[in-house]
């Protein structure tokens, strides 16, 4: 579709995620690797603008929405769940996940459980893993590891 513009010098996008309904906005998390915000993406011209001003995470990676299209974020530099404000861009902890996340590779919201899925590294283990991360505590429980070539 093309290059996304807008976002401020230094930062790269870490994660999108559109919310329900047809006209519904598509939210991108961004960060320098210092600090982060949340950005609004027109799919009209891909221009990001962004919301509000760093909301004091350093490595936010993926970002997921709930059935109330309620945003969340997982920062890496501390291994806690935050919930993203949509009107402010500001980010509250929701709880400590319990483990070494790292390098992340995408979440969604599993309507049938309530839970967050992610598909993130584990350092300790040295291996990519499944985790089902309870939006209301923050705690990950691993679903297994990820085995290449398997569903």
């Amino acid at each position: 579709m093309g290059e996304i513009t807008g976002i401020p010098a230094g930062y790269s996008i870490t994660g999108m995620e559109v919310l329900s309904g047809a006209d519904a906005p598509i939210y991108g998390m961004a960060t320098d690797g210092n600090n982060a915000i949340l950005v609004t993406i027109s799919l009209d011209d891909l221009i990001a603008t962004p919301v509000g001003t760093n909301n004091g995470l350093v490595l936010p990676i993926s970002l997921a929405r709930d059935e109330n299209d309620d945003l969340y974020s997982i920062d890496i530099d501390d291994d806690v769940l935050y919930k993203i404000d949509k009107i402010t861009g500001g980010a509250t902890q929701v709880g400590e996940l319990g483990l070494d996340f790292n390098f992340g590779q995408g979440m969604f919201f599993d309507e049938a459980t309530g839970h967050i899925i992610s598909l993130s590294y584990n350092t300790v283990l040295g291996d990519s893993e499944m985790y089902s991360i309870d939006p209301q505590l923050g705690l990950a429980t691993s679903l297994g590891t990820i085995q290449p070539g398997t569903i």
